[in-house]
């Protein structure tokens, strides 16, 4: 739960019967190995890291947490799972017998058997009390506990319904943002969808493309169609044709940063901080070759997609680069203005020919990181830091 969605792959919250199973069991006090290979790993005899088993504990009690949000209900039972059942268990008591005591407290027998009575429970009786006070606490505890757990598996198993927190259904990350746009349930988000179409997500500040689109997957599957108030109306999601022309020659053309101009200051301005950065490199050095070419995308693709200099919200335009990157290897409907091919060129091409470009095709996995991480480079060289 504390990654992004970026790396979990969906943006709604998922918890499966196995790991339900795994955390009951868990809770019960069962071995957590042997849970593991039951409910996680399927029976295999690899020796597990007890350390990526509690991790693992760890992030699906953060999940079930934030899902028992769905239908809006209290979550203070619900916490008690986080509660170890280490903590419950039964204590050894702590005192001696009468016997022990008159041995260890009374070896030449001084005291009569009502005396020594006496003074044995006044020492161990209050101790005795709070043991067994303790003892009846814990198992009142333990049993909310179950019950709390067998509350939240219903709430996970019901269907959807438009009033549900919305928190309750995506993945904290982006939950958030859209709760900072005044987006909590289900049925605003519907609403947002269908009266903004396509371009909804432009409401959702640092939300992107590829993020919106997995919503829009998650909106339109059966399990929310069929739910009164949910629907989408899915003509408002088609894209519109358009000719696949360059951008207007107010935002500049898509050219190498040496000679890419434009008539917006403060683009100008980020191009030369750039361009001053690089020069610390000497040119022609593999360095010197990935940054420019990786921080020269990122300033055309705010400049000419954006419309704006990177430095106006370098947050967000860091954020909608990566869904950029992300969907110029997608088969999906391309979510951008300037259309994919006008960013393509041949192989291989001279940076003064005419039909150069700053992408040859689609980038892989590693090729994305690369990007990403020299773009956040020269996100911190923008900011002056």
């Amino acid at each position: 739960m504390r990654k992004s969605w970026r790396h979990t792959g969906a943006v709604t919250l998922r918890v499966e019967k196995d790991q339900l199973a795994f955390l009951r069991g868990y809770l019960e006090g069962l071995d957590l190995a042997a849970l593991s290979r039951r409910y996680l790993v399927q029976g295999s005899s690899v020796n597990l890291d007890l350390r990526l088993v509690k991790q693992h504990l760890r992030s699906i009690r953060e999940t079930v947490l934030a899902a028992a949000r769905r239908h809006g209900r209290d979550l203070r039972d619900a916490r008690l799972i986080l509660i170890d059942p280490e903590k419950l268990r039964p204590k050894v008591h702590p005192s001696m017998t009468l016997e022990q005591y008159r041995e260890d407290r009374d070896p030449y027998e001084m005291y009569g058997e009502e005396e020594l009575l006496q003074l044995y429970l006044e020492e161990f009786g209050s101790v005795a009390g709070a043991h067994d006070r303790i003892a009846t606490r814990n198992e009142r505890l333990r049993k909310a506990q179950m019950i709390a757990l067998a509350k939240i598996e219903q709430i996970l198993g019901a269907s959807p319904s438009p009033n549900d927190d919305l928190a309750g259904w995506l993945h904290p990350s982006l939950a958030s943002r859209f709760a900072a746009a005044n987006i909590t349930t289900l049925q605003s988000l519907v609403e947002l969808v269908n009266s903004r179409g396509r371009d909804w997500h432009d409401a959702i500040p640092h939300v992107g493309a590829v993020a919106a689109a997995k919503v829009e997957n998650w909106l339109l599957s059966p399990s929310l169609q069929k739910v009164r108030g949910l629907a989408i109306n899915q003509s408002v999601l088609s894209p519109k044709k358009s000719a696949p022309t360059l951008p207007s020659t107010s935002r500049g053309k898509i050219l190498p940063i040496e000679v890419f101009n434009s008539d917006c200051g403060i683009i100008m301005r980020d191009r030369s901080n750039i361009l001053a950065w690089l020069a610390q490199y000497p040119a022609g050095e593999p360095t010197h070759r990935t940054y420019r070419r990786e921080a020269e995308r990122f300033l055309l693709f705010c400049a000419i997609e954006l419309g704006q200099a990177p430095s106006i919200d370098l947050d967000f335009a860091l954020d909608r680069y990566i869904d950029f990157l992300r969907a110029l290897g997608s088969s999906q409907c391309w979510p951008f203005k300037v259309p994919a091919t006008c960013w393509l060129g041949p192989r291989r091409t001279r940076r003064d020919a005419v039909d150069w470009r700053p992408f040859e095709g689609p980038l892989q996995w590693n090729s994305q990181k690369i990007a990403a991480d020299v773009s956040r480079m020269t996100c911190r060289i923008l900011r002056g830091k």
